[in-house]
């Protein structure tokens, strides 16, 4: 069958599962129907996503096709990291800006660093009258207290801002939010989960956003004379991470009367079933869905693990209320783990919510579901960690983790993560720390990585905390997608950066994995190197490299 004998309706529909940036290198000039059909598809699909586009194909884009529909895209991803390093400031350099982007909706920016860059571009967005959707990712500045407060004045100043993702760093006060003095008349929907606030500084800024509804953020407070002055009535989903005392939670939940999304991460808060009942009951009568990760430290005399088990039981019985089970039908599990060489139990509410999990259980489960093998396919968890030497067999026999993105995995493993971790087609990120002692380890670990390469179709990026010099050259990679390749880890048995020789990277640029690399972080002993690597790696789009005997700045990337 000929493509251009399908009818414009079916090529429509194919078009939606087609990135604009690969629609407009396959179809755009190619005849009048298909252009035709192009800026139809634009008018409703008009997403351009530049991160981790090539610069080939960002280029051609920008130069030949973006001119002609810019009036028409309505959401703009730009990312300055390491795979598509200047990115943005290529983007201005064509002499683009984003006041001709009239229909633009949503406007997302990663890995900016430069403070004057940012706010060019935050003061071009007040000449986009449908712009409702701004999203600040990994973004890191070097910037004075009134730089940032300037810069998020202006984004609360925007007229039309309904959502609003900031995950910024300010460097001079990394983890605390700017003063604002502009109330956002449009703000929806914030997520500021990077920043520390307290119950003061909360109370600032919902003065200054009193439109929110959802909220996403993270309350560190350890203080018992602050409290919230204001209701938030209007908000009914809160995502909140939480280090701080019963008090201060009880104070900000009871502001939130017409919640009916919670879903909370405690650190360090002793909380029972019993509590968070009332809780519940006191303050959050409209509450529907309900989802709960605990953090419980445990002293330093619970060591015995009957004395652990203990606690569990305990904490497990406080959730079996009729509130629990019956009125609300919220299931919980708890097990005692061990978290940077501490002991503690985490509890949390079933199935389970979070996108992270390190299943480093020390004592079997133990939960309040009516059937035993419910709730064991852990669906949400994109971002796994697993460490073969902690993990036990026994305690994780049920787990499964069927949608794992990335993944951070010690080998050798045994036979069992296969049954934790039931397929890796999902996978896109591989972080691995390798351990061989011996000749036998090492053939061991290489034929381990090799089936974990095969099961991974949809892998791009590789990265090593503690290869050993062979450990890469030696793979048969015989997957396409892998990409990128970061050894700029550490030596995990010394703690130290591994520097590559020149013997090393010639090895690498020869192997499979180095042929197919697009993008490479690496650390090598001599300069001369880089271009040893550049001439033999022909594939490459973007280097980032650090020189041993680089001394004019040890932190810069090469």
């Amino acid at each position: 069958m000929n493509l251009e004998s399908l009818s414009n309706e079916l090529l429509l529909d194919l078009f939606e599962y087609i990135s604009v940036i690969h629609l407009l290198r396959a179809f755009r000039g190619l005849n009048a129907r298909f252009d035709a059909l192009l800026f139809t598809h634009f008018e409703i699909y008009g997403h351009l996503d530049f991160q981790s586009v090539s610069k080939h194909d960002f280029d051609i884009v920008c130069q030949q096709h973006l001119p002609s529909i810019i009036d028409r895209i309505i959401s703009l991803r730009l990312s300055d990291d390491d795979d598509t390093p200047q990115q943005i400031d290529i983007f201005i350099s064509y002499g683009f800006t984003l006041r001709q982007f009239l229909q633009l909706q949503t406007l997302s920016l990663y890995y900016l660093c430069s403070y004057e860059t940012t706010m060019k571009i935050i003061e071009e967005l007040h000449h986009l009258p449908y712009l409702t959707h701004v999203n600040f990712i990994n973004n890191h500045f070097l910037c004075d207290e009134t730089d940032s407060e300037n810069m998020i004045n202006t984004i609360w100043s925007l007229p039309k801002l309904t959502h609003c993702h900031l995950n910024i760093n300010f460097h001079q006060n990394e983890r605390f939010f700017p003063r604002l003095n502009t109330i956002s008349s449009s703000l929806e929907y914030l997520s500021i989960e990077k920043f520390n606030f307290d119950l003061s500084k909360l109370d600032h800024l919902f003065q200054h956003t009193p439109h929110i509804r959802y909220f996403h953020v993270r309350l560190f407070d350890h203080s018992f004379d602050q409290q919230l002055s204001c209701s938030m009535p209007l908000v009914i989903i809160l995502k909140l991470i939480i280090q701080t005392t019963l008090y201060q939670l009880v104070n900000l939940l009871q502001n939130l009367p017409n919640l009916c999304h919670l879903k909370v991460e405690t650190l360090g808060i002793d909380l029972d079933g019993q509590q968070w009942e009332q809780i519940i009951i006191n303050h959050l009568p409209k509450l529907k869905i309900f989802q709960l990760k605990m953090h419980i430290k445990l002293e330093d005399d619970d060591d015995d693990d009957d004395d652990k088990q203990l606690k569990i039981d305990k904490l497990i019985a406080s959730f079996q209320s009729p509130f629990w089970l019956d009125e609300h039908q919220w299931f919980v599990r708890c097990h005692c783990v061990e978290e940077c060489c501490l002991n503690s139990i985490v509890l949390y509410t079933l199935p389970y919510a979070f996108g992270y999990f390190d299943p480093i259980v020390k004592i079997s489960s133990k939960s309040t579901c009516p059937h035993e093998n419910d709730y064991w396919s852990y669906n949400r968890v994109h971002s796994l960690i697993y460490r073969t030497p902690i993990a036990r067999e026994s305690a994780l026999s049920k787990f499964s983790f069927p949608n794992v993105h990335r993944l951070c995995l010690s080998l050798p493993s045994n036979d069992h993560f296969w049954s934790v971790v039931i397929t890796l087609d999902q996978l896109i990120s591989l972080d691995l720390a390798l351990h061989d002692d011996d000749d036998n380890s090492n053939n061991h670990v290489r034929s381990q990585l090799q089936v974990v390469l095969d099961r991974a179709p949809r892998l791009y990026s590789l990265a090593s905390r503690s290869w050993s010099d062979s450990q890469m050259c030696l793979v048969d990679n015989r997957s396409l997608s892998v990409r990128r390749l970061d050894l700029q880890g550490y030596d995990e048995d010394w703690l130290e950066e591994r520097w590559f020789d020149d013997e090393y990277c010639a090895k690498l640029s020869c192997s499979s994995l180095g042929i197919q690399c697009e993008v490479l972080l690496i650390r090598v002993e001599h300069r001369t190197t880089i271009i040893d690597l550049v001439n033999r790696m022909t594939n490459l789009r973007a280097l980032n490299i650090k020189c041993r005997d680089d001394t004019f700045n040890e932190s810069n990337n090469r």
